[in-house]
Parts: structure tokens; sequence; C-alpha cells
């Protein structure tokens, strides 16, 4: 699953109730066939709201996953901004320093 795929599959919000809709959250994937080798339509109610909520976990773990590194990224990029202010590095300059010689410096 890609995340355009998750996000697409959480538009939904909900698992869906209706048993439509629960196929076309599948199809989101690509499915057209479940484990047995039934077309979807062909599919117990009971698979296919099984399917469909796996796939749902799956698509918030993945966009989940994707905002804790787009956090994580913020976080670095502010704490190596923090260090720059820190020693007066004008943006023209930091490429002159690397982010581990400035912490030895302020372990110093």
């Amino acid at each position: 699953m890609n995340l355009d795929q998750a996000y697409k599959i959480l538009d939904y919000s909900i698992v869906p109730e209706k048993r439509e809709d629960r196929i076309k959250l599948i199809q989101i994937i690509g499915y057209t066939r479940l484990r047995g080798g039934n077309l979807l339509p062909d599919c117990h109610d009971r698979q296919l709201r099984r399917v469909a909520e796996r796939l749902f976990r799956k698509a918030e773990d993945k966009v989940h996953a994707e905002l804790r590194e787009i956090n994580e990224e913020e976080v670095q990029e502010h704490y190596e901004n923090s260090l720059y202010a820190m020693f007066n590095i004008s943006e023209e300059e930091r490429a002159e320093y690397t982010i581990s010689e400035l912490e030895e410096q302020l372990m110093q």
C-alpha cells in the first residue's frame, strides 16, 4: 500500500457499513479477488468486513508513520536551526559547519 492509497482509504473515516462501499475500499488497493479466488462481489460479508478492517488499520499505520517521519524531520530542522542561532551562524555560513562540529563546541 502506498501513501496515496492509504489516504484514499482513510477518506472513508471508518470502515464502511455498506457492502458496496467495503468493496470499493478494497478495490483501492487493486484487489479484484480475495483468498479462495472469489471475486469481490462473490465474497461473504464477513470476509469483506475483515479485509476492509485490516486495510483500514494498515492505512492508519502508514499515514501515522509518515506523519511521525515528517515530525522527526521538523524537530531535527528546528534543532539544527537552534544550534546555528546559538553560535550566531548566518544562513550563508552554514555550509562551512557540520552539526557534529557545533555539538562538540557546545559540549566544551
